[in-house]
């Protein structure tokens, strides 16, 4: 699958990132029963030493911080489609002597993948006991700064192109196979991304390098860049995808007819020795051009056995 439009966004500062696809549904949200992607989950093993006396530093040895995407179907399971380490990863209280009580242990670092880009933010739990040996229960737990309801982020659109993107001049557009959602962005403070896709039921615009297209009409070599929208769900859903219009075999000309002008100019061509089209022009398709393409395309117009 191609994203073929992305959307870029710019992720604040982020806090504390421990919301499972589960809790999602906030905000206004329903997602219940939908498909829906996910990038940049925070996946962390702590460090092998989490009990601590005051006064001591943190050691990391152990520890792992993966950032993950993936996506959870309509009927609720989910599927890790990919998890990268974290680069660039910082801890907050890293180096510095640790004080009592229990406390969280924030952790951040980069990730990127498809369609994703930018810091997450996860934590741990350690226990440090007092120097002095008193009863570290009565330490009060802190809280964790609340995690935000999902915000919404930006719309656009993921395209599957069309089975046939390579056309001969005159051929129809063919959308055969083609696939196109709308897609919504919400995030959590902390990083954390759902991409809702919502299929495009009917197309209802077509622009062939801008121009309106109708179907059946014939592509022209011209012809780059196709533009396709239609409503699903709430949004509606634009994007473009290119296409690559070539004449045909013999025409060299490139106006969508092999006749007797086609003639004229590949025996220009090779006498020049300056063949436009190579493809085109090599009509009795032996890999060379030569004498023997303009016989061969001159017997082929005779014989009303041009393609």
């Amino acid at each position: 699958m191609k994203r073929i439009v992305s959307i870029t966004i710019s992720i604040l500062v982020l806090l504390v990132s421990t919301v499972t696809t589960s809790a999602i549904g906030m905000g206004g949200i329903n997602l219940s029963g939908r498909q829906y992607y996910w990038y940049g989950k925070f996946d962390l093993v702590p460090p092998t030493k989490t009990a601590y006396t005051e006064g001591e530093v943190l050691d990391l040895t152990g520890m792992e911080a993966y950032g993950m995407s993936g996506v959870t179907y309509a009927d609720g399971t989910q599927e890790v489609l990919d998890r990268k380490a974290l680069e660039n990863i910082k801890v907050d209280v890293e180096g510095v002597p640790l004080t009592k009580g229990d406390q969280f242990v924030t952790v951040s670092g980069t990730y990127e993948t498809e369609g994703y880009k930018g810091p997450i933010t996860g934590y741990f739990c350690i226990h440090v006991t007092p120097a002095s040996g008193e009863d570290p229960q009565s330490t009060e737990f802190p809280m964790m700064e609340p995690i935000d309801d999902l915000q919404w982020m930006g719309d656009g659109a993921y395209l599957v192109p069309p089975s046939k993107t390579d056309y001969t001049i005159g051929e129809p557009l063919d959308l055969s196979g083609m696939e196109l959602y709308s897609t919504a962005v919400y995030g959590f403070q902390s990083g954390y991304l759902i991409e809702v896709r919502d299929p495009v039921s009917s197309i209802d615009k077509i622009l062939v390098n801008n121009v309106n297209y109708t179907e059946g009409t014939p592509l022209k070599a011209e012809d780059t860049t196709v533009f396709v929208s239609g409503w699903g769900g709430v949004w509606k859903a634009y994007t473009t995808f290119d296409i690559h219009v070539s004449p045909a075999t013999g025409d060299i000309t490139g106006d969508g007819q092999v006749n007797a002008k086609d003639i004229t100019l590949l025996r220009r061509e090779i006498t020049a020795g300056s063949i436009t089209n190579q493809k085109v022009a090599d009509v009795n398709g032996d890999g060379s051009v030569t004498v023997k393409d303009v016989t061969f395309l001159r017997r082929m117009i005779a014989e009303g056995s041009v393609e």
